[in-house]
């Protein structure tokens, strides 16, 4: 199932460098954020069901867009509920699916796409551009198992 993720370089440089997601992510306590049950000596990564949800993140200049496809059967007993304000007005709490996965589920084959943002991304480009063509260039896809790197960052 494809899934989005918005990280920083430091994150994608360690995943790049080691093939491998060993060192990255975050140790994570049971909070009202979100539904998540964490267990306190594992690291996790969060992901978004809709590509839209990123935008509850700040997609900004510098920070990149990760897509994963990652098998069902992974994503079903790590998902959740994350309440997130609103990225149009911040007035409402938004019930958003996410998944909290174990950074030890996670395999270099899910990761199917990366792309750096070259300009902050909200709301209002993204109804114009879903793709966000004018707001990334991809520098990293996945063909096959095969990695292909298209640009240097």
């Amino acid at each position: 199932m494809v899934v989005y993720r918005v990280c920083k370089k430091e994150e994608l440089k360690k995943i790049l460098e080691d093939n491998s997601f060993r060192n990255i992510g975050y140790n994570f306590f049971d909070s009202n954020l979100n539904t998540h049950k964490y267990n306190i000596n594992s690291k996790y990564l969060h992901f978004f069901l809709n590509k839209d949800s990123i935008l509850y993140l700040r997609t900004l200049k510098d920070r990149y867009i990760c897509i994963y496809d990652i098998p069902e059967d992974i994503l079903k007993q790590s998902e959740g509920i994350g309440y997130y304000w609103d990225y149009i007005n911040y007035r409402v709490l938004n019930e958003v699916t996410e998944y909290a996965v174990e950074s030890s589920n996670i395999k270099m084959i899910y990761l199917k796409q990366v792309s750096y943002i070259k300009k902050d991304i909200d709301y209002e480009e993204f109804l114009d551009d879903y793709d966000l063509s004018e707001y990334v260039d991809t520098i990293y896809n996945s063909v096959e198992g095969k990695r292909l790197l298209l640009k240097k960052f």
